[in-house]
């Protein structure tokens, strides 16, 4: 298919294209001219065809609404009324993958096939699942989904739900509870805030007029943007999704807007308690989490951040770390700011502390990103505290990698070997 720049193809206008030489292929950005919706389209041939539709989610409270909204879109549809046909599909169609994800500030339902035929039976399902949802009519998928009471015995009631019940088994979770009030001290005027899978003790205070009324507000055609990818003939798939837009309408809600950038704060350190179990000690179990904001940055420093933080995810501890960077190339290291020796020293110092754990947070525009380093302390009761300092060895050992992936990706060739 021939997508020139201004041409129209059933219904989508071709706004732009552009170059993805790493993955040597190339991509179009097309709109939807009845409704606004975005569409990106990239050729790469895989042997694979890709489709994914998502919407800017931004939570306002902790109740989980936008994660409750992704489990019931995939219990039933207008033209799929089964139980959970999604569950239908994982048995009779030929896809790779297929499932639905809820971030802080979107969610998405993707799936992955290598048949044409295949993908266009999928893409009616997700379609209908997204934009014809039976949660609209059925209360009961709500209380399913979210909360319900249910007899507990001995006359008792007990508060369940799919999304109620998965949440409770975070509430222990070091990692997630860290996770959780970082987001809270970092940025208390914005959305990160909120809890979006949702907080067990907030989940029951969604009602089911709340529920609908968000989907109305978010699940909206304007609100949607579709990726697709593969060697497809397109046609039949932009047509496809012409038709169910074009029947859907603009939503007389407002399109979300991007969430505006945080303002600077100092948040005073914090603790947070998590419960060992009964054959746990405490010592060891103490942990340390010192967080800071990137901010808009788009320079190299924060591919660096980001390339470094999958780099990390192969190192358990300190002396590794060095193990690994004492396999480069001397004359590299002379073009650095810091010598393997202040590395050495520097994790002989914080030998107990797994360094330069880095995630990144990108909202749904790519505006804001947030970066963390978690420590793992082998003292004290266990608590989560949360540092708004850095050590100058900590500082100086951070620089040096970054400076060195950065390297490294102007000199691929000159790289450590497998």
């Amino acid at each position: 298919m021939d997508l020139k720049i201004g041409s129209v193809i059933n219904g989508f206008r071709v706004l732009r294209d552009g170059d993805v030489p790493l993955l040597n292929a190339r991509y179009w950005k097309l709109q939807h001219e009845a409704t606004g919706a975005t569409l990106y389209y990239s050729d790469r041939d895989d042997g694979q065809m890709v489709f994914s539709v998502g919407f800017r989610t931004l939570p306002e409270d902790d109740t989980g609404v936008f994660h409750i909204l992704e489990h019931s879109c995939l219990d039933g549809s207008k033209n799929y009324q089964l139980k959970e046909p999604f569950v239908n599909l994982l048995k009779t169609s030929m896809a790779v993958d297929l499932n639905a994800m809820t971030f802080e500030d979107k969610t998405i339902y993707y799936f992955i096939s290598t048949n044409e035929q295949d993908y266009l039976n999928l893409m009616s399902v997700y379609m209908d699942a997204v934009f014809n949802p039976l949660l609209l009519t059925d209360r009961r998928i709500f209380e399913k989904e979210a909360w319900h009471i249910e007899p507990a015995g001995d006359g008792k009631v007990a508060i369940s739900g799919v999304v109620f019940n998965e949440m409770q088994g975070n509430d222990n979770q070091p990692d997630y509870i860290m996770w959780m009030q970082n987001e809270k001290q970092l940025f208390p005027d914005l959305f990160f805030r909120f809890n979006s899978g949702g907080d067990p003790a907030y989940i029951p205070n969604l009602t089911y007029e709340q529920f609908t009324e968000t989907y109305h507000r978010f699940y909206s055609s304007q609100n949607a943007v579709f990726y697709l990818s593969g060697n497809m003939g397109l046609e039949a798939e932009l047509a496809h999704i012409d038709s169910v837009l074009t029947e859907k309408g603009v939503s007389a809600y407002e399109k979300p807007a991007p969430a505006p950038l945080q303002a600077p704060v100092v948040s005073p350190d914090g603790t947070v308690y998590y419960q060992l179990a009964d054959n746990e000690e405490i010592e060891g179990n103490t942990h340390l989490m010192l967080t800071y904001v990137l901010g808009e940055d788009k320079s190299a420093e924060v591919l660096a951040f980001s390339l470094l933080s999958r780099y990390r995810s192969r190192i358990n501890d300190g002396h590794r770390l060095v193990i690994h960077l004492n396999k480069l190339h001397c004359h590299l290291r002379n073009l650095l700011d810091i010598s393997a020796d202040h590395i050495h020293v520097a994790c002989k110092q914080h030998k107990r502390l797994a360094v330069l754990t880095i995630l990144d947070r990108i909202d749904f525009c790519h505006r804001l990103r947030v970066s963390r380093i978690a420590t793992y302390s082998p003292n004290g009761i266990c608590r989560i505290k949360y540092h708004t300092s850095i050590t100058k060895h900590f500082k100086r050992l951070l620089n040096f990698c970054c400076h060195l992936i950065m390297l490294f990706l102007l000199l691929p060739d000159n790289g450590p070997k497998a």
